[in-house]
């Protein structure tokens, strides 16, 4: 398979720092852990068909969040619009290519030789949502 594509419902979530207990152990948040588990799931669904990367990969990524109240009024545009906050991209590209990881899209995610990221608000009457292109790059 030479490109394969899927979309991730709900609200892009970023990988939050370790936590670590009083001994000493590290963890992450079980919000964060069961949420790669359903993104995971969700593109497991969506391969249907064995679909696994040996090789260098391009991965695009587009991040769609909910609009903000100041971009829910009347005069505010309503095509979607770029966003330059917090969470920081790098981190929410983190977690869907963990979540990739997880459903054995690939061996590991340091096959990723190119990653385009776009991080936007919805437009108006749009729901939040992931989009994704993965592409065999030999």
């Amino acid at each position: 398979m030479d490109s394969f594509y899927f979309e991730i419902e709900g609200k892009p979530m970023p990988c939050p720092r370790p936590r670590a207990t009083r001994q000493g152990r590290v963890y992450l948040p079980s919000e964060y852990t069961k949420r790669k588990k359903e993104i995971a799931i969700q593109i497991q669904e969506a391969m249907g068909e064995s679909v696994f990367f040996k090789g260098p990969i391009s991965v695009s990524i587009f991040f769609l969040h909910p609009r903000i109240k100041a971009l829910q009024t009347k005069k505010a545009p309503k095509e979607r619009m770029f966003k330059s906050t917090r969470p920081d991209l790098d981190n929410l590209a983190k977690t869907i290519l963990d979540a990739c990881t997880e459903a054995e899209l690939w061996f590991d995610d340091s096959q990723v030789a190119q990653l385009v990221i776009v991080d936007m608000y919805a437009a108006k009457g749009e729901e939040a949502h992931t989009e994704v292109t993965l592409e065999a790059l030999c």
